[in-house]
């Protein structure tokens, strides 16, 4: 909640005031201030996975489902071709309690048999915008919902002709309509208009044609961040998926300046397509899409439009008819809705940065037909899916679908009890300017923030690679090789060591101050691995620098090196001592090891997966062996690179060199990679903007508290710094002033 403080009581003492508990509180609990003034303990709440009941909402077959949920009367309204009715557009409205949903009466508010129907919900009307064909004119309504009914009025028509697609999307920055569809009266070319609309009118632009060919399987959607709408379709009946881009003109909305053709359409690398969905995902760059099997990511910029990168293509069920796709807000995932025949299926995708993980299919009900549609209820935070049920007998059938999230209270901190308060009582709370007492365990100095789960943590123990950000410093290394792969630092930070392919060597800097790229400088000491291997990919050295490691991937082996002079190249020499990991992948590309050197962990591109070994002495591959023990990540990554852990071994760390993306895993058991886990990530290249970042990233690697990390690679040849930051939903506290006690620091 905003502007806590304007609910906090008067007259309250020292930073300690007088609030009345909602629940017990312990003494030294920490507790969230809540709307009506009183306070609770923080806590943390998980929703499980469910999926309801099917419920009929109409008595004979369905099809043309849109789905959206109505923000004015918090009910779902469900439109569709009613083929019990002559086919005519029809719309009912849905009411949902947890996972049971009913419905009011049907009401069919086209005059005859409807085709290609699509709808949206708009909130400057408080109402519903359905387009569909109806003969040969394309149609536009508008439905107000009152109780469990609804009403339609017929507003200007936006085209002639018959269409079998339509496609519509909402610009809530401009109260702009955007409707796409194929244009019967003009060769089926794929076409656009933009309009403004309110209750009793919609006054439509001129329309523009985005393709000048047969156009099928059209979606679109607006990205509210750049004002931009995208459209997704086939630019002829042989042709791949493809995107267009157009800017909106917003005083003119009643000329054909209402939007223009800003940039060329960007192939998908869908090359049989059936259907199409896409979403804008709010508050970022991000497009998302769908064809009949294939999920895409596509990342808009003003320079190019949206590029769909071939290498985020991610296999799902293959769907027929009709389906979606939509951005998730509860649980920060997008949730594809379609027809694998015979089944209702849901698939949720995780974004971790630039990778995505696809969950398994879930099977809402079976058998259906006519593909199905969902809309979010963000009041509920549930899902409602509609399709057309075929056994025992035909009907449009609704399910509401529960997406597993969780939830905390922690982002409405205000203090600690200072005592136990009783559930109803008053009692008094250190809040913000206060000191703590009643704490325990806590690191003297260190800042500490409040977790979901209401647990205490140094902000050491909550970096998250996802909440990352370029620090601006960058350090070119082109001169000394061209193709730098791998980086490693000495314990301070103030040697840096590169390895590449373009000489096969092993370079060294100095940084006068440590980690900071600004001071670094060439020592102009190299030691040559050629003669090991000619391929080498990263190199690693043991805590006090007399060992170094380098891994190959011309021959698949980790090689063994001394220093007499820790961290000083020019007394390396070779232990011709190496270790072959090529029964276990045949391109390993990066390798790490434990804190203290038993065990060592290889990354591999040829069976995008990471081994783990162990070694009996630390540090001396001449004792190492295969635990049997891998991870594989192919259903995530594109082509996996170098890995590293944290420092207590709780968190590995993949990069994915061609996504451009660090992934972070959980692992249950330290430096046990059986226990891993997927978590979260990061895009460390998204445009030209981040000067100095590798647009092909090879390496990274950490500084020695992990508050940074550094990304070497091409394009620039060289080496970027970026600056690890707690994750956004952990709340900053105070400091410790000893280990019982915390200042309270409103930040």
């Amino acid at each position: 909640m905003s502007n806590l403080s304007e609910l906090l009581p008067t007259g309250g003492g020292q930073n300690v005031v007088e609030l009345t508990a909602d629940g017990a509180i312990t003494a030294g609990q920490a507790v969230a201030l809540q709307s009506d003034g009183t306070i609770a303990p923080i806590t943390e709440t998980s929703v499980a996975q469910a999926i309801g009941t099917p419920v009929a909402f109409s008595s004979g077959g369905a099809s043309d489902f849109s789905v959206m949920f109505d923000e004015a009367s918090e009910k779902t309204v469900i439109v569709y071709r009613d083929q019990a009715n002559s086919n005519r557009a029809t719309a009912v409205v849905a009411t949902v309690s947890g996972t049971s949903i009913s419905y009011g009466t049907p009401v069919a508010f086209s005059a005859a048999s409807a085709n290609a129907v699509n709808a949206i919900y708009v909130p400057s009307i408080e109402g519903v915008v359905v387009v569909l064909t109806q003969g040969s004119v394309m149609r536009c309504f508008t439905g107000v919902v009152s109780g469990t009914s609804i009403s339609f009025a017929e507003q200007a028509q936006f085209g002639t002709g018959f269409s079998s697609y339509t496609a519509i999307t909402y610009n809530s920055r401009d109260n702009l309509i955007v409707v796409a569809w194929a244009d019967g009266s003009n060769s089926n070319y794929g076409t656009a208009r933009a309009a403004r609309v309110s209750r009793g009118s919609v006054i439509w632009g001129t329309a523009i044609v985005f393709n000048s060919a047969t156009t099928r399987y059209i979606s679109c959607a607006y990205n509210y961040n750049f004002d931009y709408f995208a459209v997704v379709y086939q630019p002829n009946t042989s042709s791949p998926l493809t995107s267009k881009v157009v800017s909106f003109t917003r005083s003119l909305y009643s000329t054909s300046a209402d939007f223009n053709t800003f940039y060329g359409p960007q192939g998908l690398n869908v090359s049989s397509p059936s259907l199409s969905s896409m979403a804008a995902v709010p508050n970022t760059d991000q497009f998302i899409a769908i064809s009949q099997n294939e999920f895409r990511r596509g990342s808009f910029s003003p320079d190019y439009g949206i590029s769909w990168d071939p290498l985020t293509e991610y296999t799902i069920p293959t769907l027929i008819t009709k389906a979606t796709v939509l951005w998730l807000p509860n649980s920060s995932q997008y949730l594809i809705v379609g027809e694998d025949p015979p089944d209702a299926q849901a698939v949720l995708a995780t974004p971790l940065g630039a990778n995505t993980l696809i969950g398994s299919p879930i099977t809402l009900d079976t058998p259906i037909d006519q593909g199905a549609a969902a809309g979010y209820d963000p009041i509920q935070k549930k899902i409602v899916v509609a399709y057309e049920h075929t056994d025992p007998s035909t009907a449009g059938k609704a399910v509401v679908f529960q997406n597993a999230y969780s939830y905390s209270n922690n982002a409405d901190f205000i203090g600690f009890a200072v005592d136990a308060i009783a559930d109803g009582a008053s009692g008094n709370v250190n809040v913000y300017g206060g000191i703590s007492e009643n704490q325990t365990g806590l690191t003297p100095a260190s800042d500490y923030y409040i977790k979901s789960d209401a647990s205490l943590a140094e902000e050491s123990s909550i970096l998250d690679i996802a909440s990352s950000t370029y620090a601006g410093n960058c350090f070119n290394v082109g001169v000394q090789d061209f193709s730098p792969q791998g980086i490693a630092f000495n314990t301070d930070g103030t040697k840096m060591f590169i390895v590449g392919i373009g000489n096969d060597s092993v370079y060294q800097y100095s940084l006068t101050t440590g980690f900071d790229l600004n001071t670094a400088s060439y020592d102009s000491v190299s030691f040559s691995v050629a003669s090991q291997d000619a391929d080498p990919r990263e190199l690693e050295f043991n805590t006090d620098g007399t060992k170094m490691f380098v891994i190959g991937s011309a021959s698949d082996a980790v090689y063994q090196y001394s220093l007499t002079t820790g961290f000083d190249l020019s007394t390396a020499s070779y232990d011709s001592v190496s270790f072959s990991v090529a029964t276990e992948d045949s391109n390993p590309y990066g390798f790490t090891f434990n804190n203290d050197g038993t065990k060592m962990f290889v990354s591999g591109l040829g069976s995008d997966s990471v081994f783990q070994y162990s070694l009996t002495t630390g540090f001396d591959l001449s004792t190492a062996s295969y635990d049997s023990v891998s991870f594989n990540v192919s259903s995530v990554f594109a082509n996996l690179g170098q890995v590293k852990f944290n420092l207590d071994g709780t968190k590995m760390f993949l990069l994915d060199s061609n996504t451009k993306g660090i992934v972070e895993l959980n692992l249950s058991t330290a430096f046990d990679i059986s226990t891993a886990s997927f978590s979260s990530g990061i895009s460390i290249w998204t445009d030209d903007s981040l000067a100095g970042v590798p647009n092909q990233p090879n390496s990274f690697t950490f500084n020695s508290d992990h508050t940074k990390f550094y990304v070497v690679g091409r394009s620039p040849n060289g080496v970027a710094e970026f600056t690890m930051n707690p994750s956004p939903t952990n709340v900053k506290v105070g400091k410790a002033i000893s280990t019982t006690a915390i200042n309270l620091v409103d930040v």
